[in-house]
């Protein structure tokens, strides 16, 4: 695997992509090393790995046992398998990742260097999302702060808003942001974020918005920009919000 992302560069042009599913160890239980090596491979790329599971090491092995062709129960199976954990327990794999591999050639010096795991069910168009998520990756990069505040935004139309409450309760404990399609991805939003990704309709620039918001909720407008702008950039990366 590590050979085949470190190989990519020599074969991607200028703006060209490759994609892969591939696994990954994760060893002593790091799993923050383990996303640091993976995505160092990536050398000269932009990368965006998606992990889509995080296995057992038994259960990894058994998997490709099996797919080999040994029966279970077999004295073969049990051979292979205990080849497989025997490895493993010799270099600390303690999980093995598995997921989506996304890689590119920038014009330029690397920008992207993302690594999330989302275990839950992928709506339609996953490749659309890709696509999308990097084009606003790229978009929102060259765009200081108050360029992205003088941008109108909208929301997607496959987003949707759940608010959580204890019974009794005027104010909402948990309010999360949920997509239909791509990744269906699920974030948690402050009161400050909801009520602006609420507004984002392709009339007024964020950042109008963000002051109104703030106003209303009697908070301090710079300080508001301050922490919503750089959740707005994630937002669109991920599909959440889209340009007008």
């Amino acid at each position: 695997m590590e050979a085949v992302v470190r190989g990519a560069a020599d074969h991607l042009a200028e703006g060209g992509i490759a994609q892969l599913l591939g696994n990954w160890e994760v060893r002593g239980g790091d799993q923050v090393e383990a996303r640091e090596r993976v995505l160092d491979w990536a050398g000269p790329l932009d990368v965006w790995i998606v992990q889509r599971d995080l296995l057992d090491p038994a259960q990894y092995a058994e998997t490709w046992v099996r797919d080999g062709g040994a029966q279970p129960g077999s004295a073969r199976y049990r051979a292979l398998v205990r080849a497989w954990l025997d490895d493993f327990a010799a270099r600390g794999v303690t999980a093995i990742g598995a997921g989506y591999v996304t890689l590119r050639r920038p014009r330029g010096a690397p920008t992207l260097r993302r690594f999330e795991h989302l275990d839950g069910a992928v709506g339609s168009d996953i490749g659309g999302a890709i696509e999308a998520g990097l084009a606003a990756h790229d978009l929102q990069r060259v765009l200081p702060d108050e360029a992205l505040a003088d941008t109108v935004l909208e929301v997607a139309p496959d987003v949707t808003e759940h608010r959580h409450y204890w019974p009794g309760d005027a104010d909402p404990t948990v309010i999360e942001l949920r997509q239909g399609t791509g990744f269906a991805r699920v974030r948690r939003v402050d009161t400050v974020t909801a009520a602006v990704v609420g507004a984002c309709d392709g009339d007024l620039p964020v950042g109008a918005i963000v002051d109104a918001v703030a106003r209303l909720l009697d908070a301090d407008a710079e300080a508001a920009r301050a922490a919503v702008l750089p959740v707005v950039r994630e937002l669109l990366v991920e599909g959440f919000l889209a340009l007008r």
